[in-house]
């Protein structure tokens, strides 16, 4: 919306009937750009809010991402990510261990009740995912 001109648009008739006289399916736009009969004028009053608007976002990016570095967020992130491979190499680890006793069983579903806790319930992660196979498909030893 940065760059798109705002405009207002009308009917060339300026009257309801010309209005519900359109077919249904005859929109006033198509794509973004006005149709052919359909008469249109730069608005000032829109476009001023647009920029405001994407003056605001601007400038909320621009404090959020100061806030970021001051506070060092960026490296704690890279910190985190480090930390985290070695916890992802136990969980695949964990994870590719077949059950076959009770115990088992139980050490991998409170495997995937961490691991679902900690990713914060999200049911389509892929080791979410691949936790649940491995224990739909477990069988213990008679």
């Amino acid at each position: 919306m940065r760059k798109v001109r705002q405009y207002d648009w009308w009917l060339p008739e300026c009257n309801e009937a010309a209005l519900f006289a359109l077919p249904e399916d005859d929109r006033l736009d198509q794509d973004g750009a006005p149709q052919p009969h359909v008469q249109q004028q730069p608005s000032k009053r829109k476009q001023n809010r647009i920029n405001k608007l994407a003056a605001a976002l601007d400038e909320y990016d621009a404090a959020l991402e100061a806030l970021m570095v001051e506070l060092g967020r960026h490296e704690a992130h890279d910190l985190l990510d480090k930390a985290w491979e070695p916890i992802e190499e136990i969980v695949d680890r964990m994870n590719a261990i077949e059950p076959t006793t009770v115990a088992g069983l139980q050490a991998k579903a409170k495997l995937l009740l961490e691991w679902y806790w900690h990713n914060g319930g999200d049911d389509e992660d892929p080791m979410t995912v691949e936790i649940i196979k491995g224990l739909a498909g477990a069988r213990l030893a008679a």
